[in-house]
């Protein structure tokens, strides 16, 4: 009966991981389409502000400022309501959007991987190397650096090789021989990485997100 109580559990939680994504995903989804609506109602708002001021040149004889003051008030008022519902979106899906094409990109791109555009992001208070998960810092401009980095994809200067105790080459040498296929470990060695500063890129990639460069 024990087994079948924490079966129970487990599928119970399973349930409740998945409603809470398809939550997220039908929020999504509620949002864009809200967002749509937005663009709309400016659009509609715009030609309003525009009719106006041409039968104001037109007839020369009407005083255009309140109707177009009006008009104008709601334009800004839906962009407000736009990036509200923009901000929502970007925390459900961890992204940002480009402020030149308004591509959806991850949020800590530093180039947009559709039109290139550098991205500039807030500037944050930067943590200290004791904080780092790694303990590695570039030796050039001080950004933390992952495990396995080649470039650092802050500067794009080549990382330095620390020196490896035996014993850890020996571990190593272990993991690679017993516990992974040689095919498996040269797969993983050749992944797509970008020339210019070794950020790892993902497939369909048009630019770095890293540095900005051209992928061909």
């Amino acid at each position: 009966m024990a087994f079948l109580n924490d079966l129970d559990k487990k599928i119970s939680m399973l349930g409740q991981g998945a409603l809470q994504k398809t939550k997220e995903a039908t929020d999504s989804v509620k949002i864009s389409a809200n967002l749509r609506g937005l663009e709309s109602q400016k659009k509609e708002a715009f030609e309003q502000l525009g009719r106006a001021y041409y039968e104001f040149c037109a007839e020369q004889e009407q005083d255009i400022i309140p109707a177009g003051t009006e008009v104008a008030a709601k334009i800004h008022e839906l962009d407000i309501q736009a990036e509200e519902l923009k901000e929502q979106l970007r925390k459900i899906k961890g992204t940002i959007f480009c402020p030149n094409c308004n591509a959806e990109i991850p949020e800590d791109s530093k180039f947009c991987n559709v039109c290139g555009a550098k991205i500039e992001l807030p500037e944050q208070t930067a943590e200290t190397p004791e904080q780092a998960p790694s303990g590695r810092v570039c030796s050039s401009c001080g950004a933390l650096l992952e495990e396995g980095q080649v470039f650092c994809v802050n500067c794009g200067a080549k990382v330095e090789e620390e020196a490896m105790p035996a014993a850890e080459e020996e571990a190593q040498a272990e993991v690679y021989t017993e516990a992974q296929p040689y095919e498996q470990a040269q797969e993983e060695v050749q992944k797509s990485v970008c020339p210019n500063c070794g950020k790892e890129l993902k497939e369909g990639q048009k630019f770095c997100t890293g540095c900005g460069t051209p992928i061909g």
